[in-house]
C-alpha cells in the first residue's frame, strides 16, 4: 500500500511493499535521521524498519480519532 508520509514540508509516498534499501534515498535519510529506538517519528505516521527490511507504516490518530 502506498502512503503519504509527511515531516516538516516534506510530503513522500512510501510503498510497504518494497523493501527499505530500495526506498527513494530522500525517505531513507529522513528515516535515519530521525529513527530513535528502531521507530522513526513522522507528522502522521510511526515507521518501523524490521531485520529483514520491510517497512511498516503505522498511521497517527488525530485526537478526534480520525486517522
Amino acid at each position: 500500500m502506498i502512503y503519504e508520509v509527511k515531516k516538516g514540508d516534506v510530503i513522500l509516498e512510501v510503498d510497504d511493499n518494497i523493501f527499505f534499501e530500495e526506498q527513494p534515498s530522500v525517505f531513507r535519510e529522513l528515516f535515519d535521521k530521525h529513527v530513535e529506538s528502531g521507530v522513526a517519528d513522522f507528522d502522521n505516521c510511526n515507521i518501523l524498519v524490521l531485520n529483514n527490511k520491510r517497512v511498516i507504516i503505522t498511521e497517527k490518530l488525530e485526537e478526534d480519532g480520525k486517522v
